[in-house]
């Protein structure tokens, strides 16, 4: 039986979640001062390293005495309040303005920051989402008037067509057990390349789905900040910031009203104007465009007469397929909804 705390401690060790089971059977081991005091350290540290700051705070003091870094781990989580009642509760209230304080402050700076420049981003990306919607519908117009050409979006479109289908032959008439292998590596590299080009890149074709998803997770962000900002402010005018604590009260109000009045027609499913092609990319619509036109023979198109099984068409493998299919854009289901609390609108 005296072996099995020892396996329950091993076992403790190797999950922070469980620390107050590794400590608890670490002392009915009645293991030494200073081997517990080890233990104590290591639990807080991985506590700490995941943002688990109560409860490294709670280890700090209560098995480690160490006040001053319990403070600041309760300070690194923001917890204000607790911060003051460990400090005095413990006889450091010389810890208030020193250390809380001055981390209150501190925070306030940064946080103020953040959302100065929430604001000015959500706004940028606004407009940008205005003007990529109105080009959109402006385009598509043209092509059906045929004032536009589609040609012109990509003037080196007719070389990427001719490397990717020389590369693509090259690859399906060498093809081994190897080269199989670094083909499925080779498509996966290249869906990763892609998926980084695409998000968010001006005039890209995905742009409008980044737009949409960006601002509706600046609302969503917005709302998430509510509790925090209102303790924060709590905690500016516990330590008499008066000033400070009403200067980020209205720039929090800014952010809100900045982001209610930006939500209007950005999300609705109406006044989403680039809902995909259906499986086929904009360049496989520009090389059927291209064949339709003359541009390039039937052979340059999968799908078109003349195949490598029947005398020349290019024959795309399965991950050059994959590869080619890009997805359609998605869009949120309907447009964020603003938390209706007031924590942080009307704390002062």
């Amino acid at each position: 039986m005296a072996e099995e705390p020892v396996k329950a401690l091993d076992s403790y060790r190797g999950d922070y979640t469980l620390w107050r089971q590794a400590l608890g059977v670490a002392q009915q081991m009645n293991l030494r001062d200073s081997e517990l005091l080890e233990l104590a350290g290591m639990i807080s540290e991985t506590l700490m390293e995941r943002h688990e700051y109560a409860a490294a705070a709670t280890v700090l003091l209560e098995y480690m005495s160490d006040v001053l870094s319990g403070i600041r781990a309760l300070l690194k989580g923001a917890f204000w309040e607790e911060a003051v009642r460990v400090a005095y509760k413990h006889g450091r209230g010389d810890l208030v303005p020193t250390e809380i304080k001055s981390s209150v402050f501190s925070e306030y700076k940064t946080v103020s920051e953040d959302l100065k420049e929430m604001v000015i981003t959500f706004q940028k990306q606004r407009a940008r989402l205005e003007t990529v919607r109105k080009e959109f519908v402006e385009r598509q117009a043209k092509i059906e008037s045929g004032e536009y050409d589609p040609l012109l979006d990509t003037i080196d479109m007719m070389s990427d067509t001719t490397s990717m289908a020389s590369s693509r032959k090259t690859g399906f008439s060498a093809r081994t057990g190897r080269s199989t292998v670094l083909s499925g590596y080779t498509a996966k590299s290249r869906r990763r390349a892609d998926r980084k080009r695409a998000a968010g890149r001006e005039g890209g074709f995905y742009e409008e789905e980044f737009l949409v998803n960006s601002l509706y997770k600046a609302v969503e962000k917005s709302n998430s900040l509510r509790a925090p900002i209102h303790r924060l402010i709590t905690a500016l005018m516990r330590h008499l910031m008066i000033k400070e604590s009403r200067d980020l009260q209205n720039t929090y109000a800014v952010v809100v009203a900045s982001m209610k009045a930006g939500a209007e027609g950005a999300f609705e499913a109406e006044n989403i104007v680039n809902r995909g092609t259906g499986g086929k990319t904009v360049e496989e619509e520009k090389i059927a465009y291209m064949v339709s036109i003359g541009s390039l023979p039937s052979s340059m198109f999968p799908g078109g007469p003349g195949d490598s099984a029947a005398g020349g068409r290019i024959s795309l493998s399965n991950a050059d397929t994959e590869v080619e299919k890009k997805r359609d854009p998605k869009y949120p289901t309907g447009p964020p909804i603003f938390s209706n609390d007031v924590y942080g609108l009307d704390v002062l």
